[in-house]
Formats: C-alpha cells, sequence, structure tokens
C-alpha cells in the first residue's frame, strides 16, 4: 500500500513502477494496482499494489525510508497491506512503543516481526 500518493490522470501503474526504478532503485513485476476507498476530496486514497513474489515485496519496504529523502516524497509511505486485526494488533504494539521510549529515553526502541526490541544507544 503506498499512502500521500497524489491523485492524477496519468497511468497508475507506470507512475508507481517509476518511483519504485527511479528512487529505490528496483523494478518489480507489478501485477495490479490501483487506489482503493471512497471519493472524496478531504484525502488522497491510497494505492493497492500487488507484486509478483513475496521477496520483491519485502525488499521494496525495506528501502522505503529511502523515499523520505526526496523532495516531494517525504509524506508518501509504503507499508504491507493488513488486515484488521493485524493494524489493531500493530496499533497496540506501536503504542507499547512510544510508551516505552518515553519510559527508557536512555535506550534505543524499534518494532522487528511484532516485537519491541530495545538496545542501548550509542555515544
Amino acid at each position: 500500500m503506498i499512502f500521500g500518493l497524489s491523485e492524477t490522470e496519468e497511468n497508475l501503474e507506470a507512475r508507481v513502477s517509476g518511483i519504485l526504478l527511479s528512487h529505490l532503485n528496483e523494478k518489480p513485476k507489478i501485477l495490479s494496482c490501483e487506489r482503493v476507498g471512497t471519493d472524496t476530496t478531504a484525502r488522497v486514497k491510497p494505492v493497492k499494489f500487488t507484486l509478483s513474489s513475496p521477496v520483491e515485496a519485502r525488499t521494496i519496504l525495506s528501502k522505503t525510508k529511502l523515499l523520505r529523502t526526496v523532495e516531494g516524497f517525504s509524506s508518501v509511505y509504503i507499508s504491507p497491506d493488513r488486515t484488521v486485526p493485524e493494524r489493531m494488533a500493530y496499533k497496540k504494539i506501536v503504542d507499547q512503543l512510544l510508551s516505552k521510549r518515553t519510559t527508557e529515553p536512555d535506550k534505543v526502541h524499534v518494532i522487528r516481526n511484532f516485537k519491541i526490541v530495545s538496545s542501548e544507544k550509542e555515544p
């Protein structure tokens, strides 16, 4: 899923493929690509795209942080398409992570495989 990608009239699949190639240096085989959600002017609809293999998906998800540094894409996020229970579980873990960061600011806390991993900050 891609969140925050502005809506234009151009070919959506070609646009997503171009973003992945030019900014993430990946050229995966995109099986489907479409906007999801109801039409509204209040927000931009997310883009759901399906790749040909889970390996390609993992590779792209691991490189998504590179988009933050590209001008015009600082508010564009790529994340896995999760079911409702998965989204609720992930939100719960994120809330735990945020509270852990405030209670233990001397450590680095991240989420790995739906678990919070903590380590000492490097000096």
